[in-house]
């Protein structure tokens, strides 16, 4: 559904929305630059992450998927995901959310809603693999696939 709403919001979103995004990002990035100097910032790049993806569900203007989708959105912190990504994955994933804001900037929902499709796929499949590698964060809740 969150690729669908990439595409809304590249086809509906406003500047407002595009700002907000762009904020979210330039904040990820600055955290994503201190962790590499040995800074403690997992918990403000959750928080970018998820403001990227609250916004961008809100740049789909519709309701249902805000709905349906938004307690969804802080998963990553409650799981502490974060805690399992090297320095690599977060810079991919800050990557694919320029991708995604790129997409909607140029109003190409197709682009939005691929780039979104590989973003999740590959944070599914690295977080997957890192789990069944026996590699665990601290305070991650043990969950049954």
């Amino acid at each position: 559904l969150e690729p669908y709403a990439a595409r809304l919001a590249a086809e509906r979103s406003s500047s407002e929305v595009i700002s907000a995004l762009k904020k979210s990002n330039a904040m990820m990035a600055d955290a994503i630059a201190r962790l590499q100097r040995n800074e403690d910032t997992i918990d403000t790049i959750q928080q970018a992450n998820s403001e990227f993806h609250r916004q961008l569900l809100l740049g789909s203007g519709s309701p249902r998927l805000i709905e349906m989708l938004g307690t969804l959105i802080d998963m990553p912190i409650i799981m502490r995901s974060f805690l399992l990504y090297e320095f690599e994955d977060l810079s991919r994933s800050l990557q694919h959310h320029k991708d995604i804001l790129f997409a909607i900037e140029v109003q190409d929902g197709d682009l939005a809603q691929a780039v979104m499709e590989v973003h999740l796929r590959i944070s599914s499949q690295r977080f997957l693999t890192q789990r069944l590698d026996g590699k665990s964060a601290a305070n991650t809740p043990n969950i049954d696939c």
